[in-house]
């Protein structure tokens, strides 16, 4: 079992089928236990100024089996980034020098049916203007679970995705 500060608390295995326990650090909220099945393992460029948020969306996508690589800021993320290397970016929306729609231009500019996600706390209120920032494909609130990475790469990966 392993722990992050993300609140996250991590079970390996559990008769013979893989687990992953989300429970909020408060600890008046209850935890919740979510089963993981993926029909195919996804390429992901997870990018986020933030280390623990950075390794939280790590350590779930690599639970449910996908590749993962990450980048601290918009420059970094674009310096690994090639078309056709990844089958979907994850994004934090304010990061310092290079915002997350920005990021999500820029890709679109080298792969304009790259698949991105923006993960924010501004997720609601993007939502509220009626239309998705520029080259963003989905939006995932902060904080964000499990089931809501899930349906985010479901969305936008529909040929790839998840099963139940």
């Amino acid at each position: 079992v392993e722990s992050l500060n993300c609140g996250i608390t991590w079970n390996e295995r559990r008769s013979g089928a893989d687990w992953v326990r989300c429970s909020d650090p408060d600890p008046g909220k209850s935890s919740v236990e979510m089963y993981s099945a993926v029909s195919r393992k996804l390429n992901v460029l997870v990018v986020d100024d933030q280390a623990v948020v950075r390794d939280c969306i790590l350590m779930l996508l690599e639970h449910d089996g996908h590749q993962v690589a990450t980048a601290s800021s918009g420059a970094a993320a674009l310096g690994l980034f090639a078309p056709g290397k990844y089958d979907l970016v994850f994004t934090d929306y304010l990061m310092p020098l290079m915002k997350g729609d920005e990021l999500a231009v820029a890709v679109k500019a080298l792969a304009p049916k790259q698949a991105v996600v923006m993960v924010t706390a501004e997720a609601d209120e993007l939502r509220a203007s009626g239309r998705l920032p520029a080259g963003v494909d989905f939006l995932v609130n902060k904080p964000f679970t499990l089931d809501g990475l899930r349906e985010a790469i479901c969305a936008v990966t529909p040929e790839k995705s998840l099963v139940e």
